[in-house]
């Protein structure tokens, strides 16, 4: 007589968990749901510019031409010459990004020294590029 209550009782627990599972089964969901996709990884951001990807360009004169790029936040383009002489030939922004240069290089202290920040984000870095050095922060 206890063989039978048991069977019955496994069959009855069987046969509800049968029915609360159905409508998942139904539904394609194999009794578990699906764990959500990931969120695609963001755009890598841009590069200002691209045509210093590969390294500097000489010029006619023996200068060289070269970028420090921040994708997505500036590009800015420097000028060597032979004589060791830094200046600062341009500066490219992302929309949103400000730059304040504190020295454009060349001079006595052939120095170049940027700050650039946004002021949405909160977000603001810095570079100063001389003969032999680059500290960016």
């Amino acid at each position: 007589m206890l063989s039978r209550r048991l069977m019955t009782t496994t069959a009855l627990t069987a046969a509800s968990l049968l029915l609360a599972a159905g409508p998942a089964f139904a539904q394609g969901g194999g009794g578990a749901q699906a764990a959500p996709a990931d969120a695609p990884a963001p755009a890598p951001a841009l590069s200002l510019c691209p045509e210093y990807a590969d390294g500097g360009t000489y010029q006619a004169d023996g200068s060289l031409l070269f970028a420090n790029d921040f994708p997505g936040q500036i590009c800015m383009i420097v000028r060597w010459t032979p004589t060791g002489v830094l200046s600062l030939l341009e500066i490219r922004l992302a929309p949103d990004w400000t730059a304040t240069t504190k020295s454009a290089g060349g001079g006595s202290s052939n120095r170049i020294d940027v700050t650039w920040s946004n002021q949405a984000t909160g977000e603001e870095h810095s570079i100063v590029e001389q003969p032999g050095k680059t500290v960016i922060r």
